[in-house]
């Protein structure tokens, strides 16, 4: 049989550039997510997921380091052609998930020291961690929240972004229950 092929006609698509700029907005909202935060700390930092003095110090070059970079063109993105580009070590690895005060008081035995590795060590790199995996999750939530109101969505993107939102939320459950037990630990140190 020759039967040619059914075209969708989608008049409405997502522009990529509005998507990008939506999920960089949630990403440039920091928030304090140390246990005894309380009401959320007004004043986030950049905090380091992997430590400036520590490992990252061991690959940088003149105060730069380089991390895989992808090519956006106006209306998609090239994930075909991975580049390297030098990022400030400063800005690598960086997330605005703790203030400054809670950042130092916590982290003071990773982040001023040499990995033994203790107990304590462990447990606060895996925690810094899950941390930064929480807050990504939770600004993704937020950002296809916020893009599934966009009205000039087809239904099938609408569709979508709900699937991806549910998946981001089925993570952050588990990533909750997980930051909550080591809270609890830390709180407690125990």
């Amino acid at each position: 049989s020759s039967e040619s092929p059914i075209e969708l006609g989608v008049q409405r698509t997502l522009d990529l550039q509005t998507t990008l700029k939506t999920i960089e907005r949630f990403k440039e909202k920091g928030r304090c997510l140390h246990f005894d935060a309380g009401v959320r700390c007004n004043s986030p930092i950049n905090a380091h997921s992997i430590q400036r003095k520590g490992l990252l110090s061991l690959i940088q070059e003149e105060g730069h380091v380089y991390c895989p970079s992808f090519t956006y063109s106006s209306k998609k993105l090239n994930r075909d052609i991975v580049r390297y580009e030098k990022k400030g070590i400063k800005k690598v690895s960086t997330f605005l998930g703790f203030c400054s005060i809670h950042d130092k008081e916590l982290f003071h035995p990773i982040d001023d020291s040499f990995l033994i590795p203790t107990d304590e060590q462990v447990v606060l790199y895996s925690y810094r961690s899950l941390c930064r995996e929480y807050f990504v999750k939770e600004n993704a939530i937020n950002s296809y929240a916020k893009l599934i109101e966009f009205e000039k969505l087809n239904t099938a993107i609408i569709d979508m972004m709900k699937n991806m939102k549910a998946g981001f939320e089925l993570g952050f459950r588990d990533l909750s229950y997980h930051k909550n037990k080591y809270d609890e630990m830390l709180k407690s140190k125990n």
